[in-house]
């Protein structure tokens, strides 16, 4: 179903079975994209937003950046790449089903409608390979990794002066943190990673300190490795 805000109704018992969360889509726009609130109201949004829901309704969420009905998310992040990034991240680790619209995993931009309607555009040498390629790795982490598309969701840093957010998916015995700096400067956190052993499955790195840097406008994925 389509609506604008609480599609409680529309998805209750015996209607449908999900419905396009322009919610979250106006949350990342607004801390991602605008930088008009912090890291503690875009946590706040989300986790009402979950409220709003049952669990298994909220993981089928239809998660979108951008819509045939509002701006392309990276004309709203003014071409920044690694604002639009990690947009992605967001939309590939938060609870829902991420929703791409056609273009925006080859950098199609366009103001709102039409300009969000724009053709596909097919010619590959116009096509923006590193958006291509950054929609696959995460493509591919969300698929191998049960936990971001079945797992419990936890925040627990939300640190406004450094503009980060943190936040844990949890399923069984697997457990992913997810580290977003959306802050134009390199920042130093300290993580619950003291004990076993964590990989950052972005760059396939290990993490020997809870104390570890987030440089500017980047994502961590990192995941906790059976011993």
């Amino acid at each position: 179903g389509e609506t604008w805000g609480d599609a409680g109704k529309l998805i209750s018992s015996g209607r449908l079975d999900t419905a396009m969360n322009y919610i979250f889509k106006d949350a990342l726009v607004d801390w991602i994209a605008k930088d008009k609130i912090s890291a503690s109201e875009f946590s706040k949004r989300i986790n009402r937003m979950l409220s709003l829901y049952p669990k298994e309704v909220a993981l089928r969420l239809y998660n979108p950046l951008d819509s045939h009905d509002t701006s392309r998310f990276i004309h709203e992040c003014n071409y920044d790449l690694n604002k639009f990034k990690l947009g992605v991240a967001l939309q590939m680790t938060l609870p829902g089903c991420p929703a791409i619209f056609y273009g925006d995993e080859v950098g199609l931009s366009g103001d709102n409608d039409p300009g969000c309607r724009l053709c596909m555009e097919w010619n590959e040498d116009k096509q923006n390979k590193e958006l291509f390629s950054w929609y696959k790795k995460l493509i591919n982490i969300r698929k191998n990794n049960r936990a971001l598309y079945e797992g419990n969701y936890h925040s627990f840093i939300c640190d406004d002066k450094q503009n980060i957010y943190a936040y844990s998916r949890e399923i069984d015995q697997e457990c992913l943190i997810v580290i977003v700096n959306a802050d134009d400067i390199e920042r130093v956190i300290d993580t619950p990673t003291k004990n076993g052993k964590w990989r950052n499955i972005i760059d396939d790195s290990y993490i020997t300190e809870s104390v570890i840097k987030v440089p500017a406008l980047s994502v961590h994925i990192l995941k906790k490795e059976e011993i």
